[in-house]
């Protein structure tokens, strides 16, 4: 896997919802018990904000077999199909399909799924767009601050690549003795989930916690921490299922 590739929008575009639209996402929150609020929310849709950050890569991509879309809350609109968007800006002729229902897993469940097409031979280069939207489609305020979309490319050519490997889920609920993922020293980026629940950091690792919400913030924690040379541990816990996701990254020469 190469470093992540992240970018931020802060100008965002109010977005108003169609009637098809509003029935399908109230159809999605009605087993929930929630409803849409504000009725029109703004941000960035994923469609935009995949463009934008495609255009701004500081590295060329590979040819892709298979692009996953992941996040924590639907898009704020379904009418632009992402998926297929994205991967007809993508060299390569990739496949495109999103993973949900995940909460802040859906980055690690679709690198699972990729890391599985793979070993396979179904595919040879992929990629995962995680998004996070500052609008939200049922919080009368959202908790992110702005749009970020982050891009995740497996891509064994890429000089400063590191060995990714998903770890099991572990369905647990106390979180005061948790199995972590890698060597002793390595760093380990704890999303705020996982943070807030998680009492005191663990002695031999190097800790970094992170505050910002969603399911972006650990894997552009990541780009900003990336080495080559150290075992990197990305974490983070979905509160709702009472699963604990890890990712250990390690040097290319182990």
């Amino acid at each position: 896997m190469r470093r992540p590739d992240v970018r931020y929008f802060t100008d965002g575009t109010g977005v108003r919802l169609r009637a098809a639209e509003q029935r399908t996402i109230e159809g999605l929150l009605e087993p929930y018990g929630r409803s849409i609020s504000p009725p029109s929310p703004t941000g960035r849709t994923f469609a935009a904000m995949g463009e934008g950050l495609l255009t701004d890569l500081e590295r060329p991509l590979p040819h892709l077999d298979l692009i996953i879309l992941a996040y924590a809350e639907p898009d704020i609109t379904v009418a632009e199909v992402a998926g297929c968007y994205l991967a007809d800006l993508c060299p390569g002729t990739p496949t495109g399909f999103s993973v949900s229902g995940s909460g802040v897993g859906a980055p690690f469940t679709a690198l699972r799924i990729l890391q599985a097409a793979r070993a396979a031979g179904e595919i040879g280069d992929g990629a995962v767009f995680a998004f996070d939207q500052s609008a939200s489609l049922y919080r009368a305020k959202a908790d992110a601050e702005r749009d970020c979309a982050v891009l995740l490319t497996i891509d064994d050519r890429d000089p400063d690549r590191l060995v990714l490997e998903i770890q099991p889920e572990i369905q647990i609920d106390d979180l005061t003795d948790i199995p972590f993922a890698g060597p002793p020293g390595a760093r380990f980026i704890a999303g705020r989930e996982l943070t807030e629940r998680l009492g005191s950091a663990p002695s031999d690792r190097t800790w970094t916690p992170v505050v910002t919400p969603g399911c972006t913030a650990i894997w552009a924690a990541l780009a900003a921490h990336w080495s080559p040379e150290q075992h990197i541990v990305v974490a983070e816990y979905d509160c709702v299922d009472q699963i604990l996701y890890q990712a250990l990254l390690s040097p290319v020469s182990e």
